[in-house]
């Protein structure tokens, strides 16, 4: 069984309508034949807009002071 050796190398577009586009080019090489092949990716990654933004419903108030004395009175 021969050694194989993988890589990847990432390429970055503009795309349009606000968007990028990331190539990502595997290559997986074999050292004993030479043989060698590819695979490419293509990740198209959109600029959020604000329907895209999610807000949580409860909202909770953290109160350092307040937090600080209930474990020194556990203690």
């Amino acid at each position: 069984m021969s050694d194989v050796e993988l890589d990847h190398f990432d390429g970055h577009y503009l795309g349009e309508c606000d968007y990028r586009v990331i190539k990502r080019t595997f290559i997986a090489r074999d050292e004993c034949s030479g043989l060698s092949d590819y695979c490419d990716q293509y990740l198209y990654i959109r600029q959020p807009t604000m329907e895209d933004v999610v807000l949580p419903i409860t909202r909770r108030i953290w109160n350092a002071d307040r937090a600080s004395r209930r474990l020194q009175a556990r203690w």
